[in-house]
């Protein structure tokens, strides 16, 4: 354990470096912005925070309650309670290795696995947590609760096969604490242990109903409209938006069995996307029983969406890069290579530790072969900020009144979150409501994550600038700001 702990470290300090590379250089956007504002709304005391970014509360994008769990973490970060969000973040997904490696040990343990074996497939785990790109992709993209989801899986996964069976209960309600997303992890996992593990067949069955009631529940009170259901309305036949809730979700499962073949041509469409999730982990965990059935939902659920983002490598894929690799060697351990084989090896060399030191050489090649190219042209990390851009940007930052309504691109947004009233410019007509006494656009066209093209952002910046006739207040490096007094005007503005 000594080991995976000081990799989980090692892993925790690169997270850390590209969080406040991140964070200093502005590069979060909308999906950070949700999550800060929401936090700094509850620490100020709005038990109901709403989101200006998605003009809805909070706890309908996908009733995730974990933002109450947190709030405490964010209080005492103050003023860089945001910050502190990212280094959770962080900590979730190291911890996540040291739980996958504490979880294999038991199984080896179980298993009479010589010392030999045991660090062999504990350094191909290790590795490949180490080397995974798309880890820190996650890191990279936000912030977002399923690295918690995962290491409260991971878990979860333990305790019930270490049979800790009332302590797993804990990390069932932290898993549906990330609200309708956990609750498909629970049906995952719960399917996984009802099927694998004898003890535990009961409990697991619960906890995979547990999961599909909570979704179910979470669609009753619409509070599922983040979950996208528009764009698995193909597969109900029918008119399904992204707030339909229960009825559109059951619509959708019920057109998914009467007429499977109508998800043939998206899966055909991503198998390259999910491959390339996969392989960072070596593959073969998909077919591990014991983890297998979570990573196939989180597989399914995105891969029947028509919205490609869902198996693109990143956040929506986190269980994968830890569940993925934890099955691979789990399913190679499981072969007969224990004590007893050992004994009866000639000169030290046994075949099967031979033959699993050249599958698990051929996984690793392929692992690297696959992971290294990325990391050296940071595939991980496509969106970036120039120093120069972050500068300018943390100036007006500094100047800009908590009061302030603030209405900047979608790529900067992120950092400007922490008000009551904050838009991000993500799309043509963009529309902003006049909330405050003082409006503030901060136009950064080539900075970040382009949601709209730079033209537009152009345009916009033009009709602020003429049409409201809006103050210049700052021109260098890429950022223009302007300040604009509503005065008695009141409704909603449109920028073009």
């Amino acid at each position: 354990m000594l080991v995976a702990v000081l990799c989980a470290l090692a892993l925790f300090a690169l997270l850390v470096l590209a969080s406040i590379q991140q964070y200093r250089h502005f590069e979060l956007t909308l999906d950070y912005g949700l999550f800060n504002q929401a936090e700094h709304q509850l620490t100020s005391g709005q038990l109901s925070p709403y989101s200006s970014l998605f003009s809805k509360p909070y706890m309908t994008d996908h009733g995730a309650f974990l933002l109450y769990i947190l709030a405490p973490f964010y209080w005492v970060g103050g003023s860089s309670g945001g910050f502190l969000l990212l280094i959770l973040q962080d900590a979730a997904l190291a911890g996540s290795v040291v739980v996958a490696a504490r979880l294999l040990l038991t199984f080896l343990n179980e298993r009479g696995a010589t010392r030999s074996l045991t660090f062999w497939c504990l350094g191909v785990l290790l590795l490949s947590c180490l080397v995974d790109p798309w880890i820190y992709a996650v890191t990279y993209q936000d912030f977002h609760y399923e690295a918690f989801g995962t290491i409260f899986a991971l878990l979860l996964t333990y305790d019930l096969y270490a049979g800790h069976r009332r302590r797993a209960w804990l990390w069932v309600l932290l898993v549906a604490a990330i609200g309708d997303v956990g609750g498909t992890y629970l049906v995952g996992l719960g399917a996984g242990a009802a099927i694998t593990l004898p003890h535990r067949r009961i409990q697991g069955a619960v906890i995979a109903t547990t999961g599909f009631l909570w979704v179910l529940f979470l669609g009753l009170v619409h509070a599922d409209t983040g979950s996208v259901l528009n764009t698995y309305s193909y597969l109900a036949g029918t008119a399904v938006t992204s707030g339909s809730g229960a009825a559109g979700l059951l619509a959708i499962l019920k057109g998914l069995l009467i007429h499977p073949g109508r998800a043939f041509a998206p899966v055909r469409a991503h198998l390259h996307e999910v491959l390339g999730n996969l392989i960072p982990g070596g593959v073969l965990g998909l077919f591990e029983p014991l983890v297998g059935f979570i990573c196939i939902v989180v597989i399914v659920t995105g891969i029947i969406s028509t919205d490609p983002v869902f198996v693109d490598a990143g956040f929506q894929n986190t269980p994968l890069y830890f569940f993925i690799p934890l099955g691979t060697v789990l399913l190679l351990s499981r072969f007969p290579w224990h004590k007893a084989a050992a004994r009866a090896s000639l000169q030290g060399l046994q075949a099967p530790h031979g033959l699993l030191a050249l599958m698990s050489a051929l996984i690793v090649l392929a692992m690297l072969a696959f992971d290294l190219p990325r990391i050296h042209d940071r595939s991980y990390h496509p969106y970036h900020v120039l120093a120069a851009t972050a500068t300018e940007l943390g100036e007006v930052l500094n100047t800009t009144q908590p009061a302030t309504e603030v209405v900047a691109s979608f790529g900067i947004v992120g950092r400007f979150s922490s008000r009551p009233w904050v838009y991000a410019i993500s799309r043509a007509n963009y529309p902003v409501p006049i909330k405050e006494r003082l409006i503030e656009f901060i136009f950064a066209p080539e900075a970040g994550n382009l949601e709209l093209p730079s033209a537009d952002t152009i345009a916009a910046e033009a009709w602020v600038a003429g049409r409201l006739r809006a103050k210049l207040t700052s021109h260098s490096a890429g950022v223009d700001v302007y300040t604009w007094v509503p005065g008695k005007a009141r409704g909603t503005i449109v920028l073009p």
